[in-house]
Order: C-alpha cells, then structure tokens, then sequence
C-alpha cells in the first residue's frame, strides 16, 4: 500500500493529524488484525449503495484523465456521488484530498448528503470530512494505532478500549462537589458494530479532564463572587451547546442502530437461503465424505420442514440416529424419513425450548435492569437522602404488581421510559413502597412478645416471657380470634432486638444486633433475605434480655424505654461476666474490661451465647460519670467517619458515590454555602448492611482516684493510687499529698444489675 504524500519534508496539516495515521502517511501495520479494524457499518452501507446502482455494462478505461479534469467538471461528478464514495476518493491521492477538504467543496458534500436521507448531516464543530471519516473509516486508535477502536460520536475521535480508559471515566468515579456540573460536560456514545450486528456499548462516558476544568470553572462562583454572573452566563451558553452535541449524537446513534438492524435481518435471511440450498451444494469435501452429505440433506430437510436453522443446528441428537444416518447409503428413502423424523423432531424442540428459556432469560435480565435505573433515578429525585437506607431492595420492587406485569409481559419488547406502563408504574411506586414499609413493620412488630392481642388482652407470649430463642410471624395465635393489628410503636422500644441469621455464620457483624425500626428497616435490604433465613429477620430473645437488664439497669421501665432515650442517655457499661484482661476477676478489680456502650453491649452479650459458664444471664455495671468521662477521653473517634458512606442532605449528588464525612461537609461549605455544616441536618451517615466497629476502651476499677490539682479543662483523668503520689510529685511538687486536699478517690461503678435482689437470688441458686 503506497500514498503519494510520502515524501520527505512534507508537513502535515491540523486536519490531516485529526484523521487517523494510517490514511495519511504511514503503511498499514501488517501485524494488526483485519478483523478489529472493519468498519461493518461502512461496508454494509457500501453493498447497500452498489446494490441500488442499476445493473450496466462495466466498460475498463484509463482514469488517469480523470486528475487532468477541470474543477467545475469534478464538482458536477462529486455531487452525484455518496459520501462513503467521496470519502474514498479523498484518499487516492493528495490532490483529491485537497480539493475536498478545502471549503469551496462544502457544496459537493452538502450535496452527498442531501442525496442520502438517512445518513446523519454533518455537525458545525467538524469538517465535512473529518465526519466522513468518523462514519466510515477503519477502526483504528488515533494514539496507539491498533485495532478495534470504533467512532466516538461526541468527542470526535477513534480510541481503543486501552486508551480510552486514561482519559475517560464513568460518572461513579467522579466526585464533584455540585451536580450541575453533569449538565455542563459532554456524555460519550460510540458506535460499535461487532461482524454480528450487535452492538458493544461498555465504554467510559466522560472526559475526565473536561470535568475537572468545568469543576474549577464552578469553584470560581465561591471563590470570586465578582465574576458570578460571568460564570453563569457561559454555563448557560455552554449547557445550549452540550444539548445541542447530545442532539446530534442521539440521532447519529439511533442511524446506526437501525443499520445494525437492517444487517442482522439481512444475515438471517442469506443464512436461511444458504441453508435450504445445501441439498444442492456437492462441494469436493462433502463428495467424499457420504455420511456428511446425508447429515446435510438431512437438515436442509428439517428446515423446510419448518424447524429453524439454528435450533436444527443446537440439537442434541442421540446417537442411534446419527448412526443411522451414517449408514444410508443412497438418498433418505420416504419410509425411513418418516420413521426418523419424529425422533429429530423430539430433539429440535428440546434445543427450541431451550433457546427461548435463554432469550427470556436475557429479556427478563434487560428489563429488570431497567427497573433497576428506573428506581434508582426515583430514589435519587423524588426521596429525600435519610430515607434512601429504608427503602425496599430490588429484588422486592420488582415483586410489585405494577412492577412485575411489566417484567414478565409477553412479547420480547424492551423497555422505555416513554411507554404507559412504565410511567403509571413509576407513578405508583411511592405508595407501593409505603404498602411494602408497612407490611414490613407488622411483620416485625408481631415477632415481638406481647405485640398480638386477641379480644384485648395480651397474647400468652408477653414481654415477661422470655423463653425459647425465637418467636416467628408464621406462627399461630393460641386463640381461634382473628388478632388485632400488631402495635408499630413497640418497635421503638430498646428491647425490641432482631438478628439476621446470615449475619451470624459470616464475618459481617453489623446484621447479629438490630435494635429497633431504625437498625433493622435498613438491614432489610440483606442479600441473605432474599432467598434464605425464612426471607425475613428474626426476635432475638437473649438480645431482649440484655436491653431489658440495661434499661433496668438505668432505672427506667423496659416496657416503656426507646431507643432514642437510650442513645441519648449514652452511659457507658462493663459485663460482670467478663474477666480481667491483666489476669483475675471482675471482682477482684484486677485488670480492666472493655467499657461498652448499650448497643455494644446487647451485641457483646448475643455473641457470647456460647459461653454459658460466664454469660448465661445479662450481668452489667453502670459507669460513674467520672469513670465514663475517663473511658470517653481514651475512646478512638469511631471509624465509620471514614467510611464512603456520608451523603449531603440537601441534594443528591452522592447517590452514586457516598463520601467520607469530611467530604459531605466539604460539599455543604462549597455547593450549599453552610459555614458550619450539623450532622443529621446537612449532611448524614446512610446506613448500609456493614459498619467499621468501634474498639471500645479499657475499663480498670483501680483507676479510681482523681488529681484535685489539675487544672478542671474539661478533661477527667482517673489515676491509680500508685500512678497518682508520681504524679503529684513530678506535676504539682507535692511530696506528700494529702487526700481531700490534693487528690479524692471517687466511686467508678454506680450500680450494677447484681443489685437487684431478684438477680442476687438468681445469682445464688446458679
């Protein structure tokens, strides 16, 4: 392959280093694969083109004289030409070349283009051929040269997967501060034509560079408030402009899509005709092979017969048949035909049957992803951010009625937004969603004790009866009495516990203790749920009767007590059935323990179920408020401030991309202009089936005195007597402290649960 622009010195144009290299100058690199740099769409449009043509005499002349035409006599001959012609023309020579690129010959491609309605125009940011050559060029990378780089409508270029992931990204890997950027960058669309007709779109969608640029462009509205209405007025002109692009590529893509179309059918049809000519066809391979010949009249046979070609061809037939047709030795006799053909029929269907459970599959699989974008884009615009964690997974949406009918219509159409169905389903998803929270919520309401009442009295399973490990919704009330509706409001008590029994074989913890609506509404999306563990959570009753003992522990009535005012007592409590971790017992005041908040320790006292000898009922202390303030000044910052899992509250653009907590707050600054973001009001934690856990600190009950000499900064520091004369001595220059006036021992443990007499008599039996 030669050109004749190869001399030396030559310099290229800005136009010709847009096209790719291969067109220009360089050889065609006989190593790279012809297949990954056809364009199948430009050949089919090229055989679509000929075929049109009427049939004449070919007469072979001398074309040289051709280049030796005047300019107006070309400019006639082009202008009845195809743009994929004249595309072919412009790389013969450079002459060609210049004489189309130049703009004196808009007026042939505008007339190319007129001739042929369905072919996209050309856009006004590109040259006539530029575009051509983005429709109908070969498949080659602009940056590396290797193959299988198809078009890119809106950016103008060909890339390779390889080199299209350095510089274009997919939306959930940008995190910009406000979401009016997506408005302001251009969405990528390619047009990727596999030899089958298919089409491949799995490509990044944008710029990575052209986001960051608008992102620093929109970051000058805080910065420079003099410069607002500026910034404002080319967002504004630069939204038109991006509306306009994702016009063009729309109508571009959606040519493309019915060409590929149009070259699927024409596929099936010549594979169809080839097939019913194999009875015909006696190539030398099948000559000498007899049993082949027959294998092929055999299915030629099948398919005029009805049957398609390619289940014919999936078949499994049994072997006693292939080995009958081996052993004919003339034509298919009518006789033996009739005889063999109801087995062949058996096993056609079964590859029939087999292919359509595929298609369905593949169509049920499309629609619920549909589904699946559809609610997400309702979530993200219609429902505000704390309420993303309570809203029913996918697998239960796609149960809905309206939902389903559209999943598992007949018909093998996709889905659109534009159809009916699917806007009055939408229509109906909020109240959907609100059936499906409340039937939810008196699901968990009646695994409760005490929640059914029948005739208005308690059910014989109250809150005082605590035995067994679990109470089912399956399970029927003593009476024949249809039972009340169960009370939702006993899910805000402290001592309503629930554990997803998936969560108990795994490493994921957060599922083992759900206290309350608020931590099991949101564990309701578990994966575990949607196929095992009776699909649902269960009532732990050793996770009731740690809460209970906790409430009680603070002086509160368990059967009154929420979650809400425990979390806002916030007391700090050690487990009496623990030892020491320096060596001894609790009691002996050796070592330390690990103080733990409420929750912490409901989980704490589910998860030593196996140790009986120690935790066979709840056992707590409370904190002073000196030792709390201690344990609280050595506590870590809870790691889940560092998860991605932080969304601003006042828009949605973390939907996608949950953030640090940091970043939630650095967007509130910037996007919403809050000096001092507040928790759970700007921005929130969204609360998904895991969370980092805390590592609680160390609790010593020999730490018990206090320094009356350090200043009172807010801070509690508790010594132990041996820790505190040192102290007191290198700090304060006290050589010998005295109590009262240098140092007081205070009281570390307010009360605990062994208090009780009930539980000391227990205690006793045990």
């Amino acid at each position: 392959m030669t050109h004749d622009n190869t001399e030396q010195g030559v310099a290229a144009s800005p136009e010709e280093e847009e096209l790719a290299a291969f067109q220009l100058h360089e050889e065609l690199d006989e190593c790279r694969d012809r297949n990954d740099v056809v364009n199948h769409l430009a050949m089919w449009i090229y055989g679509q083109w000929r075929r049109s043509l009427p049939k004449t005499r070919v007469s072979h002349c001398d074309l040289r004289m051709i280049c030796t035409m005047p300019l107006d006599i070309l400019y006639e001959i082009f202008e009845h030409l195809h743009p994929i012609d004249l595309y072919h023309i412009s790389r013969t020579n450079r002459s060609f070349r210049d004489i189309l690129r130049s703009p004196s010959s808009n007026s042939i491609w505008r007339a190319a283009y007129e001739g042929e309605d369905d072919i996209p125009k050309c856009p006004e940011d590109i040259s006539e051929l530029e575009w051509a050559d983005l429709l109908f060029g070969k498949r080659i990378c602009q940056q590396c040269g290797n193959g299988g780089a198809p078009p890119n409508l809106t950016f103008r270029h060909r890339l390779c997967r390889k080199c299209a992931r350095l510089c274009l990204v997919r939306q959930r890997n940008l995190v910009f501060p406000s979401s009016s950027i997506w408005s302001l960058v251009r969405q990528s669309q390619v047009i990727n034509m596999c030899p089958d007709g298919s089409f491949d779109d799995d490509w990044p969608l944008y710029l990575k560079d052209e986001a960051n640029r608008i992102d620093l462009q929109l970051s000058l509205i805080v910065d420079f408030a003099d410069i607002k209405k500026v910034v404002e007025e080319y967002n504004k002109k630069r939204s038109l402009d991006i509306d306009s692009i994702r016009s063009h590529v729309l109508k571009t893509y959606r040519w493309a899509h019915r060409i590929a179309q149009a070259y699927q059918t024409q596929r099936e049809v010549r594979y169809e005709r080839n097939m019913r000519r194999y009875v015909h066809i006696t190539p030398s391979s099948v000559q000498s092979s007899p049993e082949k010949r027959h294998g092929i009249r055999v299915r030629a046979r099948l398919v005029r017969s009805g049957h398609t070609s390619i289940d014919v061809q999936k078949a499994k037939y049994d072997q006693d048949v292939l080995d009958e047709i081996k052993d004919l030795k003339s034509s298919l006799p009518t006789r033996f035909w009739d005889r063999l053909k109801p087995r062949l029929d058996t096993s056609i269907h079964l590859a029939r049957v087999t292919r359509l459970e595929k298609a369905r599959k593949q169509l049920i699989s499309a629609r619920t992803s549909f589904i699946k974008d559809q609610y997400n884009q309702y979530k993200k615009d219609q429902t505000h951010p704390s309420t993303w964690s309570y809203h029913p997974p996918l697998y239960a949406v796609c149960e809905f009625d309206t939902m389903r009918r559209l999943i598992e219509k007949e018909g093998d159409e996709l889905l659109s937004p534009e159809d009916e169905g699917v806007k009055d389903a939408i229509k109906k998803l909020p109240g959907a969603v609100e059936v499906w929270t409340r039937e939810k919520m008196r699901q968990l309401a009646g695994l409760l004790p005490g929640s059914r009442r029948v005739g208005g009295v308690d059910d014989a399973r109250s809150c005082d009866d605590l035995s067994g490990d679990a109470i089912s919704i399956d399970s029927p009330p003593p009476s024949l009495e249809e039972p009340d509706e169960p009370d939702l409001h006993l899910l805000n008590l402290a001592t309503s516990v629930f554990t997803c029994l998936g969560s108990t074989i795994s490493s994921i913890r957060a599922g083992r203790c759900l206290i309350g609506w608020d931590g099991a509404g949101p564990h309701l999306r578990c994966g575990a749920l949607q196929t095992h563990w009776d699909k649902r959570l269960h009532f732990s009753r050793r996770g009731c009767e740690a809460a209970r003992a906790l409430v009680e522990l603070v002086g509160w009535d368990a059967g009154r007590a929420t979650v809400v005012e425990m979390d806002g007592f916030d007391g700090r409590f050690v487990c009496g059935g623990c030892r020491a971790s320096g060596g001894g017992t609790a009691a002996e005041g050796e070592g330390g323990r690990k103080a733990l908040t409420w929750r912490e320790c409901v989980l704490h006292y589910m998860e030593k179920e196996s140790e009986p000898e120690t935790h066979s009922h709840p056992s707590w202390s409370l904190l002073t408020s000196e030792a709390k303030a201690d344990v609280v000044r050595r506590e870590e910052f809870d790691p889940y401030i560092k998860d991605k899992s932080w969304t601003c509250a006042h828009c949605s653009v973390h939907y996608l991309a949950p953030v640090v907590r940091k970043g939630a707050i650095d967007h509130c600054k910037a996007a919403h202009e809050i000096r001092r973001p507040i928790e759970n009001l700007d921005y929130l934690y969204v609360i998904t089936t895991e969370r980092t856990p805390r590592r609680p600190a160390v609790f010593r009950e020999l730490a018990n005195c206090l320094c009356l000499r350090c200043p009172d900064a807010g801070v509690t520091r508790l010594r132990t007597l041996g820790a505190l004369v040192p102290h007191l001595r290198d700090a304060h220059q006290v050589e010998a402290p005295l109590a009262s006036r240098d140092w007081v021992q205070v009281r570390t443990i307010l009360r605990s649960t062994m208090d009780s007499p009930e539980l000391q008599r227990a205690e006793g039996f045990l």
